[in-house]
């Protein structure tokens, strides 16, 4: 089979917390990494995803890195969950948690990046929805009652929402992901092993549709608690549009998470989307 014609994998791996990768090597007024760190963090980074591809199968083009709690890189993230995922064109106008939300940034810092993206975006009133833009483009095109007929169809798609399940070891930081990828406020758990059971949230999109997210226990705390989250993995996987698999960037041992990815891998294979 051509690469071309392989079945999309939809799966994305997330290798969270490289913040933590460097001691001390975070610009907290600005709320970056030193240019140093950065270099670190990029070589630490690559090697992780050079291991995980040539062990598990999976392209590179399926892993990224960042902090959720940094908001760092968050943009690069939200951009292979929308490439990969079925139906990803529902989150073309989702926005990550931004720069601002992060405690201990200056003010001066905060009104740079405000400038920043006012010069490279314009003003958040400025800016047309990406379905506004289609639909404009389109209607160079088409006839009023094809535009028509269109958008209905389109509209009753968003309807139907997009299912994330994300998941990773215990601790990894899943929830906070969740919240920062997506600008929700789900609850999390400052102590204890977190998430127990598969717990689900429906997400409004600024395009006007809803995102189903799942969030999965933790694995690699125990056997036993391994063997009974698997039978909710095995069933709730294939059901979904993407699987995020969250993983700590300055892991060392990544047995675990690699077993997991190819796991993944088998369960998402010949599973029917919608």
């Amino acid at each position: 089979m051509k690469p071309s014609e392989r079945e999309p994998v939809r799966l994305v791996v997330g290798l969270n917390r490289v913040d933590e990768i460097v001691h001390e090597g975070w610009n907290t007024s600005l709320n970056l990494p030193t240019a140093d760190s950065a270099r670190q963090i990029d070589r630490k980074c690559a090697d992780v995803v050079r291991l995980l591809s040539k062990v598990t199968r999976l392209e590179p083009d399926h892993i990224e890195y960042y902090s959720a709690l940094k908001r760092y890189r968050l943009h690069e993230l939200l951009n292979r969950v929308i490439r990969h995922c079925y139906a990803g064109f529902k989150f073309t106008d989702v926005e990550p948690l931004p720069f601002e939300a992060v405690e201990g940034v200056s003010d001066e810092a905060r009104e740079f990046v405000r400038q920043e993206r006012v010069h490279r975006l314009g003003r958040p009133e400025e800016r047309a929805p990406a379905r506004e833009k289609l639909f404009a483009e389109l209607s160079k095109f088409l006839s009023t009652a094809e535009l028509q007929l269109l958008e209905s169809k389109f509209s009753a798609e968003l309807r139907q929402p997009p299912k994330i399940a994300v998941l990773g070891q215990s601790g990894v930081g899943k929830t906070t992901t969740v919240n920062a990828l997506f600008a929700t406020e789900w609850r999390t758990s400052a102590v204890g092993v977190g998430t127990h059971d598969a717990q689900r949230k429906r997400v409004s999109l600024p395009s006007g549709g809803v995102v189903d997210i799942v969030d999965l226990p933790g694995y690699g705390r125990s056997i036993s608690e391994d063997e009974r989250y698997d039978a909710i993995y095995r069933k709730v996987l294939p059901e979904c549009d993407l699987v995020l698999l969250v993983i700590q960037a300055d892991r060392g041992d990544l047995a675990d998470d690699q077993e997991m990815v190819v796991r993944i891998m088998s369960w998402l294979k010949g599973a029917p989307v919608r």
